[in-house]
């Protein structure tokens, strides 16, 4: 059973970022949160809490505003990004200040990037009814239920709230029966004596249909509502529905005018459409679909002509545990069907070869977030089905902002071509040639709003189309080149086999925006940015790539040799606040860029990790031995698992650290000296030689690493990566 002292528990924990409890409607969640809140501020275990409520209809704006009155916050911007970026400011650049984000009653995906709530720097707790929102779609590192409270709880709250009024002993026996009796209900029945029900809202004594909310155990519920309008907005009722005569004239007359519907575990169906509602749910606007091994189709079609548009209202779209599902439409659909989809997800669907056919995804204009996860042979999202459609046809999805395409490990491309089919096993083969490797996103295919991009376990040796390939292949024009990715904002990438580099650098050019780059376990990676050979007309001029980039995280990209091969000229974003390096084996002994490492100067925080081959940070080659070097708003320094790193420099170079608070030294066993010349931590007390060690500290930052190389503090030869 969830508790008060549980939940503060997990909010101590280091390693847990966000948190997520769930449970059924009435069953408290809102009051445990309220009270941790409450708790963790009294006993000082955070400097400040924001509570935010989020609804079904979530308004992302009054969201910010709840959030930063709690914190004092003034905005001085109108637009969602620019006050995100305020708001992420006031969360994150205070470390000595620990600050709780409550986001209480998530009913869908939230994106917390979006708002401006860190995924590092402040601890998040959410609530949900539903268990797969915390867990799957908004990733959180934990999660409880709470569950209906046992008899002796359920009183203890009860007479908590209800405080001197219980004194009356006749009152406090009925109290008592009540307390006991509707938390636990199971079945319920209300006929016709009770057609005057009041409307929720109002401030009467009749009996209100919102009270069925908070009846968290009932499974029986017979009740005569004569007016709909009775009925609260929010009410969800779940039915369990396991042979086809339940499903005859009463049910399918609820479910033709119906606008949210969840089928889980649903049996004796085959296909939604035709066999619930014979006019294509016309009003339906939220659908999903799970745990469910007899579907094979959406929507069957077969031999069928329709003259009406399918799901034309549907704005929400999710499959989950589709164990026998191999389409989702089987047949020719008018052209319009799904035209109003703003969110997809598709989960666990074992035989589904493809998402949409090109016909469907071209009337795909509202579409907003797309995320498809683990489905063992999907060789394609978009599978183009068409007779006498060229293979350069373009497909334009104008307000995609969102997609992850996640364990995929079938997949060819997000278009299939022409030349690709289908084998006896459903999986999208070349036609002639088995060794054929297409990029992952086609350059027909275009994203002009994409500010999201994970990919993650596909193996691929391209992800985005080269830029002059596509020149020569499919005659884009600049304006569509630039369009793809000119608004991209995170860009995340891990687990390619395949991968040599991550993207063109002519591509990358493009990328004006981006503020989050991610590369973890891409084994075969060189380099992040391919350089190319420029053509006659492209003048060669200095150029800031990711000029607004402000995290990199580069991990376990054993054979990387440096971030681009070759380039004079260019530098990366001057904004970077934090770069994080960890198990990467460098081939040389030079930097990861070209430049002198004026990138990392002002990071919040650096972290090098797991590099078999550096033997130090900062370049020694070149430059004057009594330059000053100021890492200004650098906070947090770690250096882990380095077994040749002789110090930080090893030139005589001046370091200023103004802001460092934190240093791990850890199993770096030949470094004997922080640095060779002048040194100034002014805000530096303690040097830890792991993340959970004691700190250490002796007169200041050289002293302390001699004294731990003496003590053989830093001498740990074994790194995890090299051990295994």
């Amino acid at each position: 059973m969830l508790t008060v002292a549980g939940l503060k528990e997990a909010l101590g924990d280091g390693n847990i970022n966000m948190i997520g409890v769930w449970g059924m409607a009435g069953v408290g969640k809102s009051t445990l949160v309220r009270e941790v809140a409450k708790k963790v501020k009294e006993e000082k275990l955070f400097d400040e809490v924001a509570i935010a409520i989020v609804k079904q209809s979530p308004d992302l704006k009054k969201l910010q505003v709840e959030i930063a009155e709690k914190l004092d916050l003034k905005f001085d911007k109108e637009s969602l990004s620019g006050r995100a970026d305020l708001l992420r400011e006031r969360l994150t650049k205070d470390k000595n200040k620990k600050i709780l984000v409550i986001l209480d009653d998530i009913w869908e995906k939230l994106d917390l990037d979006e708002i401006g709530v860190p995924s590092k720097g402040c601890k998040v707790v959410v609530t949900s009814r539903d268990r797969d929102i915390l867990s799957t779609w908004m990733g959180t590192d934990k999660v409880f239920e709470l569950q209906v409270l046992p008899k002796e709880e359920a009183w203890s709250l009860f007479e908590k709230f209800s405080g001197d009024s219980l004194k009356d002993s006749n009152l406090r026996s009925r109290a008592i029966e009540v307390s006991t009796a509707c938390a636990g209900l199971e079945e319920l029945y209300v006929g016709n004596s009770f057609t005057q029900w009041e409307v929720e809202g109002l401030n009467n004594e009749r009996a209100s249909l919102a009270e069925l909310k908070h009846l968290s155990q009932l499974t029986t519920l017979e009740v005569h509502i004569p007016d709909a309008n009775m009925l609260p907005k929010d009410l969800a009722l779940k039915l369990k529905l396991n042979t086809s005569f339940q499903l005859e004239s009463g049910i399918k007359m609820l479910l033709n005018g119906i606008e949210d519907l969840c089928l889980d575990e649903l049996k004796g169906v085959e296909s939604i459409i035709y066999e619930l509602d014979t006019k294509g749910f016309q009003q339906l606007k939220h659908l999903h679909v799970q745990n469910n091994v007899e579907i094979k189709y959406i929507i069957d079609l077969r031999g069928l002509v329709i003259d009406y548009i399918v799901f034309p209202a549907l704005e929400i779209f999710s499959l989950k545990n589709m164990n026998n599902l191999e389409e989702i439409c089987h047949g020719q659909l008018p052209l319009t069907s799904f035209r109003n989809l703003r969110i997809v997800k598709v989960e666990h669907c074992e035989k589904l070869k493809f998402v949409f056919s090109s016909s469907i995804a071209k009337g795909l204009s509202q579409l907003q977030e797309l995320e498809i996860r683990e489905c063992s042979i999907m060789g394609a999202i978009v599978l183009k089905e068409e007779a006498g459609v060229e293979d350069r046809d373009m497909i334009l999805l104008p307000q995609l902002r969102h997609l992850v395409l996640h364990r995929l490990p079938k997949l060819m491309s997000f278009l299939s071509t022409q030349k690709s089919v289908i084998n006896d096993a459903g999986e999208i083969i070349p036609e002639c040639d088995l060794d054929f490797h297409m990029p992952i996103l086609l350059d027909q295919v275009v994203f002009p709003n994409l500010e999201t991009l994970e990919l993650s376990y596909i193996d691929s040796e391209e992800i985005l189309q080269n830029q002059h390939q596509s020149r020569s292949s499919f005659k884009l024009t600049n304006i569509q080149t630039k369009s793809r990715f000119q608004n991209l904002r995170s860009l995340k990438v891990e687990g390619s086999g395949s991968l040599k580099y991550l993207l063109s650098s002519s591509t990358a050019r493009v990328m004006e925006q981006l503020k989050y780059l991610s590369i973890k376990d891409c084994k075969v990676m060189e380099e992040i940015l391919l350089t190319e050979d420029l053509g006659e007309e492209e003048e060669i001029i200095p150029m800031v790539l990711f000029p607004r980039l402000i995290d990199l995280e580069l991990i376990d990209l054993p054979v990387l040799k440096r971030f681009c091969i070759g380039i004079q000229g260019i530098t990366v974003s001057k904004e970077l606040k934090e770069m994080n390096s960890e198990e990467i084996s460098l081939t040389t002994m030079q930097p990861l860029f070209n430049e002198e490492p004026k990138v990392w100067y002002n990071s919040r925080k650096l972290s090098v990790s797991e590099c078999e081959s550096i033997t130090e940070v900062v370049a020694g080659e070149g430059g004057e031995g009594n330059e000053v070097i100021t890492f200004s708003q650098l906070t947090y320094l770690k250096l882990d698992c380095l077994p040749n790193l002789t110090s930080f420099c090893s030139r005589s170079y001046s370091f200023e650290f103004p802001s460092l608070e934190e240093v791990i030294v850890s199993k770096c066993p030949e470094m004997k000296i922080f640095c060779h010349g002048i040194l100034s931590t002014p805000k530096l007390e303690r040097v830890q030689a792991t993340k959970e060690d004691e700190w250490h500290w002796k007169v200041d930052l050289n002293t302390t690493v001699r004294t731990l190389a003496l003590e053989g503090q830093t001498m740990i030869p074994l790194c995890n990566s090299s051990s295994e």
